[in-house]
């Protein structure tokens, strides 16, 4: 997952990208992003069409988790 999120900053520099995936890569990455250690995956929940949105700086390569599992755009059914 890192190599990859490195590899998607190093081709869209300084451009907003969305990356579709499922809820272990999501949670990999948010890990990535706080530095928290590998086991804490199991302790972060991500539901299915939610946002999580993460700023990664192709300079240094810094990372800050902007919001995690976000759900205010989807409906709530009846």
């Amino acid at each position: 997952i890192d190599e990859a999120l490195e590899q998607i900053v190093a081709m869209y520099p300084g451009q907003r990208v969305a990356v579709v995936s499922h809820n272990g890569a999501i949670k990999t990455a948010a890990k990535l992003a706080i530095g928290a250690p590998a086991d804490s995956i199991f302790h972060i929940d991500i539901s299915p069409c939610s946002i999580t949105t993460i700023s990664i700086w192709p300079s240094d390569g810094l990372r800050a988790l902007r919001g995690l599992n976000e759900q205010s755009h989807l409906r709530e059914s009846n």
